[in-house]
């Protein structure tokens, strides 16, 4: 059983002579461990989990050379070298001095992380040439979703992936958490749609997938969500949920040049844009429609008891959706030839959910 008495402590790490830190709390130092008859066991893949969490608080990554929105004009902005962790010498570190009562704290030795992009081989914003468009509807979305999403756009737009490198859309956002700038909205999370931090993010998320798509580069990491939600229709397929930490959407840039990821976000209209711009490769990409392959009917609702609400008082907190087994697939045509592939789907059946008022 894991329990918070043996070793259980705030633990603090420090990234070398930087300053950055990062601390887990004494449940979180709790988690880390099973006790046994025999003693303390670690708990491997909880330790690890807790690592890449420290290391994501103290991690300062390189900045390659980007563009930014200066007067309504994207101009480059110069790259700068970064400090991260040395991480097989850290966890060494943090698996040792961790499990050691007698420890609170470690020094993570460090190293310097060199930007892979400057500024001298930043194309002319003004000589790129749009690739792909990929669009998303957010209609009738609460005003936090439209925060969310207003600021996510905001926080992609302008990054640069270089020729051969992956777009990492968590990168590219950075974290998902208030000083980010993110409220709280809907998220989907253990087997419920609930109140959670950056309800709105998979909009963008979405909507960066299609266009990537679009542009036929290579999938690498491409989630989906549980259910099929409203906000991505009717493109059914064509989209990609992420969450901090965990879930990601990866493309490769395999054109010859450094491709811009450009947003553009209407409130008014609840519309977003998400733009691939660079050299245009020589190659055609068409999109096919999803083929969906099942359909399992959703189960009939489910009713919670909720001592907050009246007595006969009931309000519905998540909606039915059929489950589906679908794939969208694309045809690329270039010097290579001509193929196709397949991004898979299966959406769960989703229950509605209903709180009721304690009887009376």
């Amino acid at each position: 059983m894991k329990q918070g008495n043996a070793l259980a402590r705030p633990f603090t790490v420090k990234l070398g002579t930087t300053g950055r830190t990062g601390t887990l709390n004494a449940l979180q130092v709790a988690d880390l461990y099973w006790v046994r008859e025999t003693g303390i066991v670690p708990d491997e893949t909880t330790l690890k989990a807790a690592f890449g969490r420290l290391t994501g608080f103290v991690d300062q990554p390189a900045q390659n050379a980007r563009y930014a929105l200066q007067g309504g004009k994207l101009v480059k902005v110069r790259e700068s070298a970064g400090v991260v962790t040395d991480r097989a010498a850290a966890y060494a570190i943090f698996r040792k001095s961790v499990l050691d009562v007698t420890q609170k704290a470690a020094v993570f030795p460090s190293r310097v992380d060199k930007p892979t992009l400057t500024l001298a081989s930043l194309p002319d914003a003004g000589k790129l040439e749009l690739i792909a468009t990929g669009r998303s509807t957010y209609y009738h979305s609460s005003a936090a979703r439209r925060t969310n999403v207003a600021n996510a756009a905001a926080k992609i737009n302008g990054a640069v992936v270089p020729a051969g490198e992956v777009f990492s859309f968590l990168k590219a956002l950075g974290s998902i958490d208030a000083s980010n700038g993110f409220v709280g909205g809907l998220i989907i999370s253990g087997g419920r749609t609930v109140d959670g931090l950056g309800g709105g993010v998979c909009q963008v998320s979405t909507t960066a997938f299609r266009a990537l798509y679009q542009a036929g580069l290579p999938v690498v990491e491409r989630n989906q969500h549980s259910y099929r939600v409203g906000y991505y229709e009717p493109q059914v397929g064509f989209e990609a949920a992420v969450y901090d930490p965990g879930l990601d959407l990866k493309m490769k840039n395999d054109t010859s040049a450094p491709i811009l990821i450009k947003t553009i976000n209407n409130n008014a209209t609840s519309t977003l844009d998400v733009q691939v711009w660079g050299v245009k490769p020589k190659r055609t990409v068409t999109i096919n429609p999803a083929v969906i392959t099942a359909r399992v009917p959703h189960p009939g609702p489910k009713y919670v008891v909720n001592p907050n609400l009246r007595p006969g008082q009931m309000t519905q907190v998540d909606w039915a959706a059929d489950g589906y087994s679908l794939y969208i697939s694309r045809t690329i045509r270039d010097a290579k030839g001509t193929r196709t592939d397949r991004v898979s789907t299966v959406y769960k059946p989703w229950q509605a959910v209903y709180e009721t008022g304690p009887r009376s």
